[in-house]
């Protein structure tokens, strides 16, 4: 019967069904593209909003720590006052005296103040009285204004508009005279602050007081709401209404501010951004969206029109598909039901009919023998394998069928693709003989997996082996023997070659032989190395008789023509997993097992850690950096450190050089950890801190006044006469305890906090300056470190090369040096290597620099030539 026309009035109706579902899902597509886009809106807001809040608590950290400072001056200056006043009554000369000395320590406020019965006593940071009146009037009435307050209201003490927050403490002489000591933070801080952020538009922070009073507003510093109540009830986000200040301030519904309350005082921050700044980027979105979905509509359009085109084309070519499917190379079996319903001539070829017609109504049992290789039923494993191809579920198979001439098997890699015709599932089924290639991967893998002499698994078998039953029961203990034949060289160059390959191949199947009755493994490794690997109950007698049993194996005479020899083997054992957890690791233990069994005679030796712990080379090197120590054959380079602010010289770091007279230069990392693990730690450290003192005394001599810092290890810190030896090279030399700076690391000062305490408070008290040496890299307490008399603090290089590119380095090291500079530390940054990274550690407020960008290490000639051509001493 003639197929129907693709376009008679079934097809037709059809068609038009295809139209009204791509119309549907173009609806669909439509609602789709609505919610998502409102719930990216909302999730852009709501990133916004943690991004926000993260600065505006980042804000709130920053004033915290510069409140916290303020209130320390403060209280100092307070608290110096009422102690005078209970000695003698104080004056102006008193006041002003405590607020200058303050005034040299605190670099956070513009100007300390204290206010007596409405007299005004003011200095500025550098400590000069302040004497507009002006100022002191406006002042003075803040501090009235504001009785109770911490934090005053914003005071303008410039004509140009900067404005300062008053800090405030109020105390009582003894003499019931009440005083007034504040501070005066300046507004231009949080300027700069807002200068080096990421500019976005409408950007605004500021600090408000707890009773709602506007504090400080930047970028506008000036904001006529500054000292004014504003609205700052945050929702259960911390979402203000609106900007407190700003250019936002009079578009509520056009900003975003989060806001953040102080933990430690009585002010919160806010911190916004004008809605475009996410608005915009999720308006492209959705643009791109409504492109999306345009697109979507037109390319289904499109499809459908093809579409029509195509299946014309189908049909035309369906003649065509119909001689490909009988011309292919390979076997092509039309199944249905698990019958045959068609098949090409390669496929009646492979079976050996010739026609088609003898497979028709087969089964694929009836292809194939009645069981596989693998033990499987041809016939029920079969009919699984192609339901589960109907289903999707696989793609192919290998399977192995029968010949329907003479009954030879063969292998075959069938390929399966399901699919419908009319309402009937078919499944086509391509068949491609592979019993040569099956042969040829057999061969290759065997080549591969077996030494060719012995018939024996090679060392790659046994390596895999170990691993897999390492694997499979990661509980179970393994023995691995590694077996090296006695005085076989000699075997091979008295009798030839060709009958140590005679003796390795009788020994082969002998030891082959015995391992299947063990339920053990063998390999040959290569050379006359064989293996065996075996379960181990951790008995050591029941190992002593395997050991026992094989030696007897190996000393069976072997018969070369009417010679009789008798072979012993060397035996090295390393267990798992007490020695190693992979087959690498085995044979490395059983190596050296081995050769400890041959050096000392023995016919199995079993690993021992001590055996590798020290090769010759390491125990040669020791003696002679010992020997080196004692002729002088050391030598000290110096690297200068420099203030990172003008350059000026700061001291400089003595390093230790040894150039050996065969090995050339030695690396520091190669002889220092060795001396540090020995008792060579001591006498080294006496070397150098005995030369760079000395060298220290010539530069006095010459004109220089250079500090040197010297590094010290642990071992140094645990030393009761690492004082004595300070002191008596410092006698010694004639050099003042001041220009002597010892550099310990964190890592060495947790080893015994308490003893290394105790030994740096001796050095200090001595006038001794102390280091801590690669900060950041330990896990030192700051509790500890308050404790430590130390009064530098070097910044790991690791911290410092990545400035450049690294926002979170430049947290960690300004973080760094905020904690250092409370405690009242300098900072050394170490390895600056260009004059970017100097550039921001200047601007972090870093006090000093070392690096190659400075000068590198040199000899003393060359160094003091340096500091001569760079004068300026800090």
């Amino acid at each position: 019967m003639p197929s129907k026309s693709l376009f008679d009035p079934h097809t037709r109706r059809q068609w038009r069904h295809v139209w009204l579902l791509g119309v549907a899902l173009c609806a669909w597509a439509l609602v789709l593209v609505a919610w998502e886009s409102w719930d990216d809106y909302r999730s852009s807001e709501a990133q916004y909003k943690r991004r926000l809040l993260s600065a505006a608590r980042l804000v709130t950290t920053q004033f915290d720590q510069i409140l916290a400072q303020s209130v320390a001056s403060v209280g100092n200056i307070g608290t110096e006052l009422a102690v005078r006043a209970n000695r003698n009554p104080v004056d102006s000369a008193d006041y002003l005296d405590v607020l200058r000395t303050a005034a040299r320590y605190d670099t956070q406020s513009h100007g300390l103040f204290v206010l007596d019965d409405n007299q005004l006593w003011l200095v500025d940071q550098n400590g000069r009285l302040e004497g507009r009146l002006a100022v002191q009037t406006r002042i003075r009435a803040a501090v009235a204004s504001d009785a109770g307050q911490v934090l005053g209201l914003p005071v303008q003490t410039e004509a140009d508009g900067g404005f300062v927050i008053p800090v405030v403490q109020r105390y009582s002489l003894r003499n019931g005279r009440k005083i007034v000591v504040g501070s005066l933070l300046p507004g231009a801080r949080f300027n700069e602050l807002y200068q080096r952020l990421i500019i976005s538009p409408g950007l605004t922070f500021g600090l408000v007081r707890s009773d709602g009073r506007l504090l400080l507003c930047a970028p506008d510093a000036t904001d006529r709401r500054l000292g004014l109540p504003v609205n700052i009830t945050p929702d259960s986000e911390s979402t203000l209404p609106g900007a407190p200040c700003g250019t936002l301030a009079d578009q509520p519904d056009n900003g975003l501010f989060m806001l953040s309350q102080s933990a430690q005082f009585p002010f919160s921050s806010f911190y916004g951004v004008h809605r475009s700044t996410y608005t915009a980027l999720w308006q492209q979105r959705l643009n791109w969206r409504l492109i999306s979905l345009a697109i979507l509509g037109v390319v289904i359009g499109l499809f459908t029109f093809t579409l029509r085109r195509f299946v014309r084309q189908l049909v035309q070519h369906g003649r065509f598909h119909r001689q490909m499917f009988l011309t292919v190379n390979d076997g092509i079996l039309l199944v249905e039901k698990g019958h045959v319903v068609d098949a090409n001539d390669a496929a009646c070829e492979l079976f050996g009919v010739v026609g088609n017609h003898e497979l028709l109504g087969r089964s694929l049992a009836e292809l194939s023998p009645p069981q596989q290789p693998d033990g499987q039923p041809s016939g029920a494993h079969g009919e699984e394998l192609l339901d589960a191809a109907a289903s999707g579920l696989i793609t192919g198979f290998n399977w192995q069928l029968r010949r329907m001439d003479n009954g030879t098997l063969f292998d075959s890699e069938i390929r399966l693709n399901p699919f419908q015709h009319g309402e009937t599932p078919h499944i086509l089924m391509a068949i491609r003989d592979v019993s040569e290639a099956q042969h040829y991967l057999a061969q290759q893998e065997y080549l591969a997996n077996h030494d060719l002499l012995t018939q024996l698994p090679n060392r790659y078998w046994m390596s895999r082996r170990i691993d897999s039953l390492i694997a499979a029961e990661p509980g179970r203990a393994l023995a691995f023997l590694l077996l090296d034949l006695n005085r076989f060289k000699e075997i091979n160059d008295t009798l030839g070659h060709q009958v140590g390959d005679e003796i390795l191949q009788t020994l082969g199947t002998r030891l082959a032989d015995w391992v299947k009755t063990q339920g053990a493994d063998t390999a040959r490794l290569g050379g006359d190395e064989l293996a065996v690997a075996l379960p181990f109950d951790g008995q050591e007698a029941t190992l002593a008789q395997v050991c026992d049993d094989i030696a007897a194996v190996i000393r069976e005479p072997l018969w070369a023509g009417n010679l009789a020899l008798e072979l012993t083997a060397s035996i090295g054992v390393a267990f798992y997993p007490a020695h190693g957890n992979d087959a690498i690791s085995l044979a490395r233990c059983a190596d050296i097992a081995m050769y400890e069994a041959k050096r000392s005679r023995q016919h199995v030796s079993l690993y021992r850690s001590g055996m590798d712990r020290f090769t010759p080379e390491r125990l040669a090197l020791h003696a002679e950096l010992a020997q080196a120590i004692r002729e002088d054959r050391l030598a000290l380079v110096y690297q200068p450190k420099v203030s990172a602010l003008d350059g000026s010289i700061a001291g400089c770091e003595a390093l230790l050089r040894w150039s050996h007279a065969e090995r050339g230069m030695i690396s520091p990392g190669e002889f220092i950890p060795m001396a540090e693990n020995s008792e060579l730690i001591r006498p080294l450290t006496a070397w150098v801190i005995d030369h760079a003192l000395a060298q220290v005394r010539q530069w006095l001599d010459s004109g220089l006044t250079i500090q040197v810092a010297v590094n010290i290890s642990a071992r140094n810190l645990l030393d009761a006469d690492l004082v004595g030896l300070v002191v008596d090279s410092l006698r010694r030399h004639r050099v003042p305890a001041s220009l002597l700076e010892l550099e310990v690391t964190e890592s060495a000062l947790l080893e015994d906090p308490e003893t290394a305490l105790a030994r740096l408070t001796r050095l200090h008290d001595l006038g001794v300056s102390m280091a801590i040496d690669d900060f950041g890299t330990g896990y030192s307490s700051l509790a500890y470190l308050k404790r430590l008399p130390v009064q530098v603090l070097k910044i790991d290089r690791t911290f410092i090369a990545p400035l450049v590119t690294s926002q979170p380095d430049v947290l960690i090291v300004q973080s760094t040096i905020g904690l250092a500079h409370s405690f009242g530390l300098k900072v050394v940054a170490e390895g600056v290597e260009d004059a970017a990274i100097l550039d921001i550690l200047r601007g972090l407020g870093c006090d000093l620099a070392q690096g190659y960008h400075i000068a590198r290490p040199q000899p003393p000639a060359a160094i003091e030539a340096w500091f001569r051509e760079h004068a300026v001493v800090a």
